[in-house]
């Protein structure tokens, strides 16, 4: 990405720039009194990415569906058995208990994963739904 920030880096070391962007911040800041610098906006975009990177399951089905090019069509308990047995060679502490079932359903539905029931066994002998 050179072509963006070899400019944007000539730019920021041109003693102009750092005026005029100083004259700006003081002029922004006297048009806007109630303005707070420590008041960052959340966008949608920033919350993913901030959950994404500190997400356990996130980088777990990466790591073990999706660079592997496996399908996610297993049942749930296998799921997170699998998650669980990766979690404890991952952070390979016993310091940090693996994230419980509520957290780890709540952590696949904040990617996006809905899980699909599917009937297991012969419907005439009251085979459960999973």
């Amino acid at each position: 990405m050179d072509h963006y920030y070899a400019p944007l880096d000539k730019a920021i070391k041109n003693p102009e720039v750092g005026k005029a962007f100083y004259s700006y911040t003081l002029e922004y800041v006297k048009l806007n009194p109630n303005f707070n610098e420590r008041n960052i906006p959340m966008t949608k975009t920033k919350l993913m990415m901030i959950n994404r990177d500190n997400n356990l399951v996130y980088q777990f089905i990466k790591e073990k569906y999706i660079y592997n090019s496996i399908g996610l069509d297993v049942a749930s308990s296998y799921f997170y058995n699998t998650f669980k047995d990766w979690f404890y060679i991952q952070i390979n502490t016993k310091n940090k208990k693996s994230p419980t079932i509520q957290e780890f359903t709540c952590a696949i539905k904040e990617l996006g994963l809905n899980p699909k029931q599917k009937r297991v066994g012969d419907q005439k002998n009251n085979k459960k739904m999973q």
